[in-house]
């Protein structure tokens, strides 16, 4: 990681907390969705996302495209993860 330090004047400190509180909001709704996603296909296919994640990459599952929806719904739940993360950090 690399750091940077960066000077914010202090009449533009609550704009800058308050963008990233903002963006923090907008991760959470958008991982709520992908959490609801989540357990929509953990439901239907009657297992949790991490057993579905191992079959997925040994290849027991095949190539139907509801099973690359779900892989493409858990990576973007990781992805979103990773951002609130960092942005949580930053402030």
């Amino acid at each position: 990681m690399i750091e940077m330090p960066i000077t914010v004047p202090t009449d533009s400190e609550g704009v800058v907390q308050d963008s990233i509180d903002r963006e923090i909001k907008i991760v959470e709704a958008k991982l709520e969705k992908y959490e609801e996603k989540l357990d929509h296909f953990e439901e239907k296919h009657d297992m949790d996302t991490d057993e579905f994640i191992e079959k997925f990459e040994a290849g027991d599952l095949g190539d139907d495209e509801k099973w690359f929806e779900w892989k493409f719904a858990y990576k973007a739940h990781e992805r979103l993860t990773e951002r609130k993360k960092r942005l949580e950090r930053a402030i």
